[in-house]
């Protein structure tokens, strides 16, 4: 059940709530996030290369492509599976799979639902995009009308990412439809707007910050090694390895915080989720 009402919700007490269960838990997190999430990225990132090197060759890409979609589902997969091991602790790693496995086409298909309105409201857009795809940003800069709708399109999808941010959770706690879950999702951040929009902005900023660095200076550092060593593969693969890194720890925590959020508004009392 939902709550009827809207009692506040502290950040940082769910911040604390997030790092005393991933301490507690590191031993089942953390490779469970390396195996998918780690592993999966960096995959993605070599598959994705590959993809671009042998682009005359059909074969070649059909192979690649494939891999990409295997990766990417596994990846999936892993973050959700973390989601369900914060929601219900002491599940297993196989059955927070297994769960998450299962719930997977529901929540695609709630994003593609959200997807397809944030693409509706592109469409004005179009012709513009995409001659900043073909001549270069710089020189086809949106201007005057285009701008403001733009900037309003922005607006809107910070405000569905602020909206939703509990949607994951609540699908894979769950058996909620695609549409019932968005519906309850939006119910589940009715009056808690400026939190919720606190959460994404400070999460959008730290990733940045992170990614960031690992690209500016943690790669850079890479790459003149591998050059230094006269191996620029290996520098190259180590650089995509701290990136996948990164970017596989800030999905477990974020994971895990949003998951913690959800308890917290969901059953304030006791701190436990619904049915699996």
């Amino acid at each position: 059940m939902l709550p009827s009402t809207t009692p506040p919700v502290s950040l940082s007490a769910t911040w604390e709530d997030s790092r005393t269960f991933i301490r507690r838990e590191s031993g089942l997190l953390f490779p469970l996030a390396f195996a998918t999430l780690w592993l999966g990225n960096v995959g993605l990132s070599v598959l994705g290369e590959f993809l671009q090197a042998h682009a005359n060759q059909p074969a070649w890409q059909g192979m690649a492509s494939l891999g990409i979609f295997v990766l990417l589902i596994w990846v999936l997969i892993g973050q959700f599976s973390l989601i369900v091991m914060t929601l219900h602790p002491g599940v297993s790693v196989g059955e927070s799979l297994r769960l998450a496995a299962r719930r997977l086409g529901v929540i695609i298909i709630a994003s593609f639902i959200v997807g397809f309105g944030q693409a509706l409201l592109m469409l004005p857009l179009a012709p513009r995009i995409n001659d900043m795809m073909q001549g270069g940003i710089e020189s086809n800069m949106p201007t005057g009308p285009e701008l403001v709708w733009m900037m309003v399109i922005f607006v809107v999808f910070i405000w569905l990412q602020a909206r939703l941010l509990l949607l994951h959770p609540l699908l894979l706690d769950t058996r909620a439809g695609p549409i019932e879950g968005l519906r309850s999702a939006f119910s589940l951040t009715k009056g808690r707007h400026w939190p919720m929009l606190e959460v994404v902005g400070l999460s959008l900023g730290l990733y940045l910050v992170l990614l960031l660095a690992a690209r500016v200076v943690l790669g850079s550092a890479l790459l003149a090694l591998g050059r230094l060593i006269n191996q620029p593969q290996t520098g190259h693969m180590l650089d995509i390895m701290v990136q996948s890194g990164v970017e596989a720890l800030f999905v477990l925590v974020f994971s895990v915080f949003s998951a913690r959020l959800y308890l917290r508004i969901v059953s304030p009392a006791n701190g436990t989720g619904g049915a699996k």
